[in-house]
This record gives structure tokens, C-alpha cells and sequence, in this order.
């Protein structure tokens, strides 16, 4: 049995199934999908720029349900999630256009994403980009701005990777950058 299908248990599970004999072994994932999915990429599928069957390896093991996300967030590890976002963000942004309170629209317009590792980073990026495109297109919502924030117990946006040789991710190449709350 192997719990999870991300790129470990992926792998291996591949490895055991080349390496065990045919029919010596029943092989197992636990895992919430019937496919291993590419989580890094999930931010450019909410933006649109990707489609959701481009980032998910389907698995040919027999799968047993995991039970879901917390009760006060949207989830982030599936293509379903993913899409659920993007759509969730531009309804939020049809819901401030046809707002008359100021307080309302400002709350609607402020995007919180938990966590200031590679996907957060990205969710946050292409959520900018997708919310600035939306914006920009749509004459009642010239003017308005979406507002980004970026939280995290790290001291510092992209804490696994070593000072100085973080990645650039999208948000620094466009100049996106959503307001760190990060611990001091």
C-alpha cells in the first residue's frame, strides 16, 4: 500500500509495478484521486493558461478515498479545486462590479492565499494577472484594484528554497507582488 500519489508515491508505485512480478502482489494507493497531479502548475490552470488534463497523470491503481479540505478554505490540490478557484475569483469580481458598498467591494476584491512556498507564490501571481485582466476589460470595474495577500508563519516568501537561489516566479518577473504577511 502506498498513501499518496504525488511524485513520491507516483513514483513509487511505477517502481513496484516494473520490479514485482505479474500477479505476486495486489499494489495499493491511498490517494483523494484516481490521478497524480501536478501541483506546481495548478496557478496557471486557474489563470486559464493551461487546461486541467495537462496537468494530471492518470494512475492505473485500484484508489481508496481520503476525506477533503478544512471547513474555512478553498482547496488547492486538484484540478477540480483549481478550476473551482478561477471561477470562484471571477464571480467575487462580478459580484464587486454590481456592488454599491465600498466596504463590500473592497472584501470581495482581497484574495488571502495561505502558504508562501512555490504554489502559493504562484496562486498568488496568476490570481493577480487573471484579476488584472478581468478588471481591465470590463468598464464598471475600471478603477478598481484587486488586493492580494500572501500569508505565511516563514520569515520570508519561498522559505524552502536556500537565500539566493530562489526561483524568480511570476509575480516578480511581472512586478505582482500581493502583500506579505509573514512572521517577523
Amino acid at each position: 500500500m502506498v498513501l499518496g500519489a504525488g511524485f513520491a508515491g507516483y513514483h513509487c508505485l511505477r517502481r513496484l509495478e516494473r520490479r514485482l512480478p505479474a500477479g505476486t502482489a495486489e499494489i495499493i494507493a491511498v490517494n483523494p484521486a484516481d490521478y497524480m497531479l501536478y501541483v506546481p502548475l495548478l496557478p496557471e490552470v486557474t489563470a486559464g493558461v493551461l487546461a486541467p488534463r495537462q496537468v494530471a497523470v492518470p494512475l492505473r491503481t485500484r484508489l481508496l478515498a481520503v476525506p477533503g479540505v478544512a471547513l474555512q478554505a478553498l482547496g488547492f490540490k486538484s484540478v477540480a479545486e483549481a478550476s473551482y478557484l478561477r471561477d470562484h475569483i471571477l464571480r467575487q469580481l462580478e459580484l464587486a462590479e454590481q456592488c454599491d458598498d465600498d466596504d463590500e467591494r473592497a472584501a470581495r476584491l482581497t484574495f488571502v492565499v495561505v502558504g508562501a512556498g512555490y504554489t502559493g507564490t504562484e496562486v498568488a501571481a496568476q490570481g493577480a494577472l487573471l484579476t488584472q485582466r478581468a478588471l481591465r476589460h470590463r468598464p464598471r470595474r475600471r478603477g478598481h484594484q484587486a488586493r492580494w495577500v500572501l500569508l505565511d508563519l516563514a520569515s520570508r516568501v519561498l522559505p524552502g528554497l536556500m537565500p539566493g537561489c530562489q526561483a524568480r516566479p511570476s509575480m516578480v518577473q511581472f512586478g505582482l507582488v500581493p502583500e506579505p504577511r509573514l512572521k517577523p
